[in-house]
């Protein structure tokens, strides 16, 4: 289990990768990244409703890597905003009390869910919220046998050699634009 100290230090990293990496070259709106969020959970949601593999990291669940993107999204956003939040070792505790009461993939992705629109509607607990999904995430994997931590790192070591994610090619028509 990581620690507040932790997701500190990751959301920093990651952030500070994504600026360099000129995905925060271009202003994105709050919305954008909420869009983005939920993207990340439909595609898992897919991977899981047909059993796929990711068609990237193929040695792994689509559902557990797109989960994996998930968190790295979101870090990445709370790396932007300073991870700014007087409560946010409650969120850690009111996570593993909510994830007890999780019975199965579908209930673990409408709470994820939920956590994103309470976050964008309540911008005083935004981040309560967001943590509480990247805590409810590890919680889920924890439980589930793998370790999203080193899925996380894979991707991201993926992430940083892709065509598709270089700016470059981000700009042409076409390119991940967002």
């Amino acid at each position: 289990m990581k620690t507040v100290n932790d997701y500190f230090n990751l959301a920093k990293e990651i952030h500070e990768d994504n600026v360099k990496a000129g995905w925060w070259s271009k202003p994105r709106s709050k919305e954008c990244f909420y869009e983005l969020f939920h993207s990340e959970l439909s595609e898992g949601f897919e991977g899981l409703r047909k059993g796929l593999n990711d068609t990237h990291l193929t040695q792994y669940p689509m559902f557990q890597v797109e989960l994996a993107d998930f968190v790295i999204r979101v870090m990445d956003y709370l790396g932007d905003k300073g991870l700014i939040h007087t409560n946010i070792a409650f969120s850690f505790n009111v996570a593993k009390d909510i994830f007890n009461n999780v019975i199965d993939d579908f209930d673990f992705l409408t709470e994820l869910r939920i956590c994103l629109c309470n976050s964008i509607k309540n911008n005083i607990d935004e981040t309560f919220y967001l943590v509480y999904a990247v805590r409810l995430c590890e919680l889920y994997a924890q439980n589930d046998g793998w370790d999203i931590w080193v899925m996380i790192e894979e991707k991201r070591a993926y992430n940083r050699h892709r065509a598709d994610h270089k700016l470059e090619n981000r700009m042409k028509e076409g390119g991940k634009k967002f």
